[in-house]
């Protein structure tokens, strides 16, 4: 048996499989991270609720976990981009490579 014939026969489909596998896994992914926007922005509309505070520090701590959610869902957003922009390149590496 020549490299050819194990790289044809026994690694190809052994591949395929991991690409599909990975391909699914990423769309669950995907999908996750769509239903955890949605909810994120959910939460965000009802940001304007009337809250009262019985403390000068209550309401600093409020206002702190505030800006701490702030930058979770930026943050959040920014890491969502930068899977699916990186995904996108290696589709677009596999493509170039396979075909």
């Amino acid at each position: 048996m020549n490299i050819e014939d194990l790289r044809d026969k026994d690694l190809q489909p052994q591949l395929d499989e991991l690409i599909g596998s990975l391909t699914r896994m990423w769309a669950t992914m995907l999908d996750c991270h769509r239903q955890q926007r949605a909810i994120i922005k959910l939460v965000s509309r009802s940001y304007n609720l009337k809250i009262s505070f019985q403390s000068e520090s209550q309401r600093q701590a409020a206002l702190l976990l505030s800006v701490e959610l702030r930058n979770l869902c930026s943050n959040f957003q920014n890491w969502m981009v930068a899977q699916v922009h990186e995904t996108s390149e290696e589709e677009e590496e596999f493509q170039e490579t396979c075909c």
